[in-house]
Order: C-alpha cells, then structure tokens, then sequence
C-alpha cells in the first residue's frame, strides 16, 4: 500500500484545509465530491480514508462533518529587531539600537517597518502590557487619540496611550497608580503597538 499521496489525494487535503479554514468547520463528503469534480462519494471516502490513515486528517466515523486537520503545517516567521536603550539622533532602527532578533509569525505582521520592544514596569497593566512583556510595534511618526505608541522622552522609551490637548499632548498609563506625562514640544514618536508577546516562567 502507498505511504505517500497522490495528486488528487493532495488536491483532497487542500481542499479540506481551505474549507476549513474559510469557514470553520469541515467540509461533507458530498461538498467534496461536488466542488472538486469527484463523480462518486466511494472515492471521495477512499482519499478521505488514505489522509487519515497517513495522519493528514482525524476523522469520527459516527459523526458528519467531523474532518479536522492533524498535521501542523510550517508556519512562516520573520526575525524582527529588539530596541534596548535609543542612542539621541539615531534612527529606530539603527544597528547600535539593535540588541536581538525575535521570531514573529509572519502573519501577525502588517506593512511598513516593524520593532519589539521589551517593557519595564507595570504603568500599562491595566492594557495588558505587563513588567517584561515584549510589544510589537509598527514604525510610524504619527499618533492619533487613545492609539498605544512609544514615544522617546529625554532619551528614554516610554510606552503610553497617546491624546493630544489643545497646546499639549498626554501620555496616560495604564495604571491608577501612575500619573499622565504631559509633553508641550518635542516629543518624539516611535510607533504604536499593535501586539503583545508574554513568555510564562
């Protein structure tokens, strides 16, 4: 008996994982048979049979509609530069800046030049940004209200919710227990936050 897949076997497999995908549950064996062209539901069970024999697929037999997907496919990452201290007057991304490089999957990233950034201190908790988290961040000059951004103050990173008063904008923790920076010029922003990375010890 084959241990590998035939073409229209593999073409079975991405359809399954397509639907799936698309719609969140698994495709009948007569969904199958009509979008893939498969003249009789007798073969659309023996590719079906053959992916789960091979550990492609889990199926319950007493349950319709219960095709789930059991190999992991490879997920593409990308190296994405960890900011430590920013020296003044050099650009985010400088080489000096740079102290890793941390995996991301591919996926979680949006256009435009992207950052992390490992947190210090608990002034953000109360939106989920905690001591020692890492943040995603996408490299932009602009902020708009109630955006989360990194702002360099004093040559320090600082990570706040951004809102902009009259002749001064506010950086407002996340905590009660902090108190708002107000910035009246010269405040520089890094990027806004768009995702959050915590490892549990």
């Amino acid at each position: 008996m084959k241990d590998y897949l035939s073409i229209r076997e593999e073409q079975t497999y991405e359809y399954i994982r397509d639907f799936i995908r698309e719609k969140g549950y698994a495709p009948s064996v007569r969904d199958i048979c009509k979008d893939m062209n498969i003249p009789s539901t007798s073969t659309a069970h023996s590719y079906i049979n053959k992916l789960k024999r091979l550990g492609y697929i889990e199926k319950n037999d007493s349950i319709s509609r219960s095709l789930t997907l059991s190999k992991q496919e490879a997920v593409p990452v990308v190296e994405v530069p960890v900011i430590g201290n920013v020296a003044a007057g050099t650009p985010i991304l400088a080489v000096e800046n740079i102290i890793e490089y941390f995996p991301v999957p591919e996926a979680y990233l949006k256009s435009g030049v992207t950052f992390m950034l490992k947190v210090k201190g608990d002034s953000m908790i109360d939106a989920g940004i905690h001591n020692n988290d890492m943040i995603l961040v996408k490299k932009q000059e602009v902020a708009y209200d109630k955006d989360i951004v990194v702002a360099l103050i004093d040559n320090e990173t600082t990570v706040k919710t951004f809102y902009r008063e009259r002749d001064r904008v506010r950086l407002q923790p996340e905590n009660i227990n902090y108190e708002p920076i107000y910035v009246y010029k010269d405040l520089q922003i890094l990027g806004k936050v768009f995702g959050v990375f915590r490892i549990f010890n």
